[in-house]
């Protein structure tokens, strides 16, 4: 092999060293100092690579500080992947099952970055006026979905979300007080999913259940929102039932010998 080649894999394999080390870190703390020391690499091609990855949109400073934090470019790569991947579309063919059963709007969350990221949704019959585009995020405390994603989230995670949170009111129903939201994150382990009563939109009744991957741990979470005029005992028993048996069947395939760890895992979580 020609020497050009051996020393550009040895930079591509100290490239994916520094990426695979930062998306394993909970903290953001990492410095370039930091990258070399713990990767046993010299400083100054650690400082190349991160300045190469910061200019293509991979990696990015915290204003004013030495601190590192992977870049906005992965949001991109994530959405790829999950347009790409087979498991997406059973996800989309469960959802869209759950709203041809209901007629009533139905979205998709991943986890990402302490928020909820909305990926993919149906829109309902019975509730026209909730309209969010896919690709956006959520604040991880309101809702039916991201409160059962923070829920499920290792408590480490957690408590490090939960800790920079600024619990904002959107109705006179959001928990805006950490003890009731960990009360409330606690019952949805127990029960396994999340009714939210109008406490993002008024009017608006939701209900959330988890996906799982292979290990167990939280990986995306189906919600179905309904107007409040439907709601009665019977029915949200109903429709519980139903949004946890589509969950648990895309659970099924995430858990299936073809599925990999998405890259929405990666970083905080």
């Amino acid at each position: 092999m020609a020497q050009n080649d051996q020393y550009a894999i040895k930079v591509l394999s100290a490239t994916l060293d520094i990426l695979e080390f930062m998306a394993s870190r909970k903290e953001d703390q990492v410095t370039v100092s930091m990258l070399a020391q713990e990767l046993n690499l010299n400083r100054t091609r650690v400082y190349r690579i991160v300045k190469s990855l910061e200019y293509r949109g991979y990696i990015e400073f915290l204003e004013g500080t030495k601190i590192l934090r992977l870049g906005p470019k992965f949001l991109v790569l994530q959405t790829k992947v999950w347009e790409q991947h087979d498991v997406r579309i059973a996800d989309e063919d469960e959802a869209l099952r759950l709203n041809q059963a209901t007629g009533d709007r139905v979205r998709l969350y991943i986890p990402l970055e302490g928020q909820a990221y909305l990926v993919d949704g149906f829109p309902g019959t019975n509730l026209v006026r909730v309209e969010h585009p896919a690709y956006a995020f959520f604040s991880i405390h309101i809702g039916a979905s991201p409160k059962v994603l923070l829920a499920y989230l290792p408590e480490d995670a957690r408590s490090a979300i939960l800790d920079e949170m600024n619990l904002q009111a959107y109705t006179e129903k959001t928990i805006t007080d950490r003890e009731s939201l960990e009360r409330q994150l606690e019952l949805i382990r127990c029960r396994g999913y999340e009714v939210a009563m109008e406490d993002t939109i008024e009017g608006v009744w939701a209900i959330g259940a988890p996906i799982f991957h292979p290990a167990d741990t939280i990986v995306a979470s189906l919600e179905l929102l309904m107007p409040i005029s439907t709601w009665s005992p019977e029915e949200e028993e109903r429709l519980v039932n139903l949004v946890i048996d589509h969950a648990n069947r895309v659970t099924q395939i995430w858990r299936s010998d073809r599925i990999f760890t998405p890259v929405a895992n990666w970083g905080k979580f």
